[in-house]
């Protein structure tokens, strides 16, 4: 198997944490505000305005043009912590890229909202900066209250209040969204008021929303009743979902309370049309262009402010404004695929209801780990429909007992009736009504078990979130002991099972949850994964047939055959498993990587670097997409573009072991060793157990010159990896450097038994051979060498081993 594809799988169904949750389990020295006085470029620091999970908001002051500013740092806490020299630093090696990349996209909204000068409604940027490791965003300081402050006093805006708010915001939004971005979390707490009225964006989240989706150990934390559901689940977002939040603000406005979570409505849309809230306060043109921004669908939306705007200055809605419930589906995870020989790293992300591993490896010999960004945007498709079916089975279930409660009671009050017994009367003249009460709601005894039941899932939830699967595993263990007929507890068992590699029971999980629920489609391509980590890929398969069977549309389950049959050799059908896993998600980065990866393999380099710059376009941060683009590069002989993306793979994962060694590889072919020996020693530093790159530092060594480090290199790779004839035959060419020529020829020797055709073997021998005086075996083996390739003698006289 090609391991750098990635498998996929779906998630378990934890509850989103509220953000008072999500604070009590930040670490606890993550937050150290700098001091009052502290300078940051020609900003000084007065006073700290706020903190966060991302970042910390200063008042300061601008030395140079005298006046107050804001200043946002990055500072995101799971991932740094400052340092007794103000300085930010990672807090693990392990979360050094996560920190780096959300630093870039930091710097990258910054320099976007720094280019729209005093746009109305927009939070003017003054200056960005990177100093102290970390990144600063210099903005003006805007005076005034919040909309969530002024709501708290006044509940609800009048007519003419609320009418002044929209110009500036609509306008301003609509360049943030031209320029390419989105809010991602408006709601009135981000509006500030200033004392004229007038409105101004602040906290713009993109940069904080991305790296939540990027790794596991920030909880997107998004406030109830202003985000769209599909921040709740990996969906495509767009102007459309600032456009909910922004029509959830002005219903909160209008009406005097927040709406709906959009995750509740989607089992219960309680929502009613704001005309009915407002009793005729307001414009109805304004009344229709809310219910339209606030429908649960995003396609049901404005797409557009502009579009919106226009049924805000009266025109006609252009799609039926009703409160429709999407079909509940499924949601799909990106799951690792360890590297084989030992290696395993895994990560987890959770988002809403999803939990994203990847990692990857290449060509069988080469570990590397990164958490995929194009992991966030597909990772956790619809996750949270997940949660309205398991709370939607749960509510069947109690009302299901309730119901069998009440009959039995009725039966009981029927005997009783007829045994007729006097002292009972009484008791039989109130039986009717207890069991008609108890039909109109759920039974709490009989509820008990399933709402525990319920508990013990989530709980699991959160314990294979952090990787503690054994923890997961019995916590899932005891919902199935209080209700044995929940197909989703066995499959959230299954996939914690699939989380630590355990794949017989995973099938057995899986198996026990389609045998529940035959139509569970996440089941199957959950079996699937784990027939395929067992190597079976017939089954895994026969698995994700049914899956695509049950749910044409599961984009997952087509990338995932398409693995299996690149697994089987089959590559024309993994191709078009994953071209029609990308025309159902256009955005599946991972996907067009795969795919390039099964063109490379036939030798369609043009189609592979397609695939892999669609990739890139996707997810410029894809450092393994940039790494599969230069290898291609180097089978194509352009070794200029190939150090160009190893160079960025670098830059953007400077702790990527497999770019330096590829990256060295090039310079070696190039002659330039030097940079060689420098790109080697650094994979090597960051991957000690690689055996190629070892291999690799030696035969750079040797030829530059430093014959005895070169033989402690070769020996090292030999010890990772006894077979290695390419490392026999380096370390033969170091002891005929050192004239070592036993030694040099007992290497040859070793390296033709692994493979008698080797020319280069064939001729190193012959030249120790003559050397030592054997005239006969030396012109011998030169002889065989050179009719193996009668270019052998030129090569080799390159490296300096001639007659």
């Amino acid at each position: 198997m090609d391991k750098r594809d990635v498998a996929w799988k779906d998630p378990p169904d934890p509850p989103r944490p509220t953000a008072a949750a999500a604070a009590s389990e930040q670490p606890a020295d993550s937050l150290t505000p700098l001091s009052a006085g502290a300078v940051i470029g020609k900003y000084r620091i007065i006073e700290t305005l706020g903190q966060g999970a991302f970042g910390i908001t200063y008042r300061a002051y601008d030395e140079q043009l005298h006046r107050e500013v804001a200043i946002k740092e990055y500072l995101p806490v799971y991932f740094a912590a400052r340092q007794s020299d103000l300085s930010v630093l990672p807090r693990s090696t392990r979360v050094a890229e996560d920190f780096r990349w959300g630093r870039e996209r930091f710097l990258a909204e910054a320099r976007t909202l720094a280019r729209l000068e005093r746009v109305a409604g927009i939070v003017n940027v003054y200056d960005f900066l990177e100093v102290n490791g970390t990144a600063y965003m210099v903005m003006e300081l805007v005076r005034g209250e919040t909309l969530e402050a002024r709501l708290r006093r006044e509940r609800r805006l009048a007519p003419d209040a609320l009418e002044q708010l929209l110009p500036p915001l609509l306008d301003g939004l609509a360049l943030v969204h031209e320029a390419g971005f989105l809010h991602r979390d408006i709601k009135p707490a981000n509006i500030l008021i200033d004392a004229d009225g007038r409105p101004t964006l602040i906290d713009f989240g993109a940069a904080r929303v991305a790296l939540q989706g990027r790794t596991q150990v920030m909880t997107a934390v998004y406030t109830p009743g202003y985000a769209a559901f599909e921040q709740f689940t990996s969906a495509h977002q767009g102007p459309w979902t600032d456009i909910y939040a922004l029509g959830a603000t002005l219903y909160h406005c209008a009406v005097g309370d927040s709406p709906p979570a959009a995750n509740d409505r989607m089992i219960e849309d309680t929502l009613k049309p704001v005309a009915d809230a407002v009793e005729g306060r307001h414009a109805p043109a304004l009344l229709a262009a809310i219910d339209w921004a606030m429908q649960l669908k995003a396609a049901d939306r404005p797409q557009s402010i502009s579009a919106w705007q226009d049924v805000l200055s009266g025109g006609a809605l252009p799609v039926q404004v009703a409160s429709a419930r999407p079909t509940v589906r499924a949601a799909p995870i990106l799951e690792e695929v360890p590297a084989k020989g030992g290696w395993q790293a895994r990560w987890h992300l959770w988002l809403a209801a999803g939990v994203i591993a990847a990692g990857l490896a290449g060509g069988g010999i080469y570990a590397w780990q990164r958490t995929e960004a194009a992991a966030r945007q597909a990772a956790a498709r619809k996750a949270a429909e997940e949660k309205v079916q398991a709370d939607a089975e749960a509510k069947r279930r109690a009302e299901e007992a309730a119901t069998r409660k009440a009959a039995e009671a009725r039966a009981r009050t029927e005997t009783d009736k007829r045994q007729g017994d006097d002292a009972t009367a009484p008791r039989q003249a109130d039986a009717p009504s207890r069991p008609e009460a108890a039909a109109g709601q759920p039974d709490k005894e009989a509820a008990a078990p399933a709402d525990q039941a319920q508990a013990h899932i989530l709980r699991g939830a959160a314990y294979a979130r952090a990787g503690a699967y054994d923890r997961a595993i019995e916590e899932y263990t005891q919902a199935i002991r209080l209700n044995p007929g929940d197909a989703l507890a066995f499959y959230n068992r299954g996939d914690a099972f699939n989380g630590k590699g355990d794949y017989d029971h995973a099938i057995q999980d899986f198996t026990q949850a389609v045998t529940l629920r035959p139509d569970l489609a996440l089941a199957f391509n959950g079996r699937g994964v784990a027939y395929d980590g067992k190597d079976d890929a017939d089954r895994a398969i026969q698995d994700y047939n049914r899956a695509i069977q049950l749910k044409p549309d599961y984009a997952e389950a087509f990338y995932n055959r398409g693995r299996a049959f690149k697994r089987k050799g089959d590559d024309d059908r993994a191709i078009q498993d994953y071209t029609q896993a990308i025309r159902l998600k256009p955005d599946f980065a991972v996907a067009f990587n795969n795919r390039g990866n099964v063109y490379r393999g036939k030798g369609q380099y043009d189609r592979a670097i397609q695939d892999y710059d669609q990739a890139i376009r996707l997810d410029p941060a894809f450092t393994i997409a940039l790494k599969n683009r230069g290898d291609v590069l180097v089978s194509k002989g352009d070794y200029d573009r190939a150090v160009q993306d190893y160079s960025e793979a670098i830059r953007i994962a400077p702790d990527f072991a497999v770019a330096f060694k590829d990256r060295g590889d090039v310079y070696y072919r190039r002659g330039d060793y030097a940079r060689a020996i420098q790109d080697f020693s650094e994979s090597a530093r960051l991957d000690p157990q690689n055996a190629i790159t070892w291999h690799g530092l030696c035969s750079a060594r040797a030829l530059a010159g430093q014959v005895e480090q070169a033989l402690a290199d070769c020996s090292e790779s030999l010890r990772l990896r006894p077979g290695n004839a390419g490392a026999l035959d380096s370390r033969g060419f170091a002891y005929l450097k050192l004239g070592d020529l036993d030694r040099a020829i007992t290497d040859y020797d070793a390296a033709l038994s692994i493979d008698a055709k080797r020319a280069v073997s064939l001729y190193g021998r012959g030249i120790a051979r003559l050397r030592k005086g054997d005239a006969a075996g030396g012109n011998a083996d030169i002889a065989a060498a050179t009719a193996l390739d009668r270019n052998i003698a030129a090569k080799m006289r390159k490296f300096g081993i001639h007659p």
